[in-house]
């Protein structure tokens, strides 16, 4: 099985986005695809494409936009299934902060069930308290649900670390505590950061992240440029295993995205 999480983009060209997907899984069988930024435009391209050979859910379907809602709230989050699953259940989590945001489905194979849960973080620069009090409603969803495989966008951390309990985040109002939170209970939760299980410590280098997903400050006119990992993909390693593991930055830009999509060989 193939999983496959990425921040498509906003602003991408999604013929692009939906060749690279193509790509990506056209010798798969059985695969789970999670996105985020996903625009009402961008959803019914890949749904008129991808309809015939898999279910597609849509998180704004759900919670739809309001008379004043900004362009901000018009995003939502995808969760694509090759049809050799049965799909139970599909909604967004209506106790979270901003619910268009986030996406689950309970899924069945082989008399398996599984649970998905996606998520797209606001970021500090503009929401600062509102991203910390998401984080928490992030952190009550994973305890209450008990997702088995969880993708986030998080835009977080600030400074990444193999040992979850070693990273540290961004002050929005908060000291890191809404984020810490999240992180944590993910770990506590049964649920483990994929690409950090792999990853040999010997190649740590202090503030650096262990890989990159995200480039602040790419497309401007600005000397600071900073790699973070923000992109993730936590599994439940008591149901579903997986092989490996890997963000590719450099076919997620020529795809027009400015987030790495993550893959991984799993087995449930």
């Amino acid at each position: 099985m193939l999983i496959l999480n990425w921040n498509i983009s906003y602003g991408c060209k999604i013929e692009k986005i939906f060749n690279e997907i193509t790509n990506i899984i056209k010798s798969q069988k059985t695969f789970i695809i999670t996105l985020q930024e996903v625009t009402q435009k961008s959803f019914e391209f890949l749904k008129n494409k991808l309809q015939e050979k898999s279910y597609i859910y849509y998180s704004l379907n759900y919670r739809q936009p309001g008379k004043y809602d900004t362009n901000s709230r018009k995003l939502g989050v995808a969760i694509i299934i090759s049809k050799n699953f049965e799909v139970l259940d599909a909604n967004v989590f209506s106790r979270c902060l901003l619910p268009e945001r986030t996406l689950f489905t309970t899924i069945k194979h082989k008399n398996k069930t599984f649970k998905i849960a996606t998520f797209h973080s606001i970021t500090g620069c503009a929401h600062k308290k509102a991203k910390s009090i998401q984080f928490y409603s992030f952190a009550e969803t994973v305890e209450n649900y008990q997702p088995d495989i969880l993708t986030i966008d998080a835009n977080e951390p600030e400074i990444d670390h193999f040992d979850i309990s070693e990273m540290k985040f961004f002050n929005n109002l908060d000291k890191g505590k809404g984020a810490e939170t999240f992180f944590r209970s993910c770990i506590n939760n049964n649920l483990t950061d994929c690409f950090a299980k792999n990853f040999n410590p010997k190649n740590f280098l202090e503030g650096n992240p262990l890989t990159t997903s995200h480039i602040i400050n790419n497309n401007r006119k600005c000397s600071v440029r900073k790699n973070k990992r923000y992109d993730f993909v936590f599994l439940n390693l008591n149901k579903i295993n997986f092989k490996n593991i890997e963000y590719n930055l450099e076919n997620a830009f020529k795809a027009t995205s400015d987030h790495a999509y993550i893959t991984l060989k799993a087995k449930i």
